[in-house]
């Protein structure tokens, strides 16, 4: 019986050898396929295969990040690096373009003026399009593709900025009314120091000859009047200026689309042009 075990352990050994050596011979890049048995070049063509189709849904999702303004892992800048040098290059140029919007961003003072920034930008990526669109020089293959890079830029610049909405820098921004409110309450903090101060220091010993307090000309005391009077209107007229840019932001809000009503546009005419000519709709 013991003798039986043994002479079984070995050729199972022997059989799992075999099956190594198979696997060696079977995958091995160095074996033409013209050695291999029917069964072999089966089995290696379904290896390449499955290869080839694994690689090219990596260099899908590559690709789909590109377009949708994602971040790319180091990973896939490498195979762009190696396969594809040009779009890491566009790549890299979008993503310093983020880097720059998002240093902007944080030079805000106000959430208006983070409003006006995006706005401002968006105008100008409109205007690029169609100016992309409507030049008679530019062949379509070549506005396709510039087209395909603003839509990345776009979708970078929108990500950043809705990073920032949601960051608590944004949230600590105050608003352009709070900001007026503040400072007139400085202003009149102001003038009540002023008042105060000059109650503090006014001489005490003039009197009349009858021994009476010597009482202010109404004539001081109309100039005074008229000089607080005339802060306020100036204060007012300071406030009114300041607040006139919110119905010019209205204005510029209707006519400046939002991140994802331009990416659309800009898709909706991608996929157009591949077959028939088409306009591209954006209202700048």
């Amino acid at each position: 019986m013991i003798t039986g075990t043994i002479k079984n352990q070995v050729h199972l050994q022997a059989l799992d050898q075999k099956w190594q050596q198979k696997k060696q011979e079977l995958f091995s890049p160095q074996k033409d396929k013209s050695e291999m048995t029917q069964q072999e070049r089966m089995l290696a063509d379904f290896q390449e295969q499955a290869e080839k189709i694994r690689k090219q849904n990596e260099t899908a999702d590559i690709y789909n990040k590109l377009k949708s303004g994602g971040t790319l892992t180091p990973d896939e800048i490498s195979y762009l690096k190696e396969h594809d040098p040009e779009a890491l290059s566009k790549y890299e140029e979008a993503q310093a373009e983020k880097k720059a919007y998002e240093r902007q961003l944080k030079g805000c003072k106000t959430k208006e003026e983070v409003e006006r920034l995006k706005l401002n930008r968006m105008g100008n990526f409109a205007a690029k399009a169609k100016s992309i669109v409507n030049d008679p020089y530019i062949p379509k293959s070549k506005k396709l593709e510039l087209m395909n890079q603003l839509n990345n830029e776009v979708c970078v610049i929108r990500d950043a900025h809705h990073e920032f909405t949601k960051s608590r820098a944004y949230q600590e921004l105050p608003t352009e009314e709070e900001v007026q409110e503040e400072r007139a309450r400085e202003a009149k903090a102001g003038q009540e120091q002023t008042q105060e101060g000059q109650e503090i220091t006014k001489p005490q010993g003039d009197k009349t000859v009858d021994g009476q307090d010597e009482t202010k000309p109404q004539g001081e005391t109309a100039i005074e009047d008229q000089e607080e009077t005339k802060s306020q209107k100036e204060a007012s007229i300071e406030g009114q200026s300041e607040t006139r840019p919110q119905k010019e932001k209205v204005r510029e809000t209707e006519a400046v689309p939002s991140f994802e009503k331009l990416s659309e546009e800009i898709e909706q005419y991608l996929i157009k042009n591949r077959g028939e000519r088409s306009a591209f709709h954006i209202t700048v």
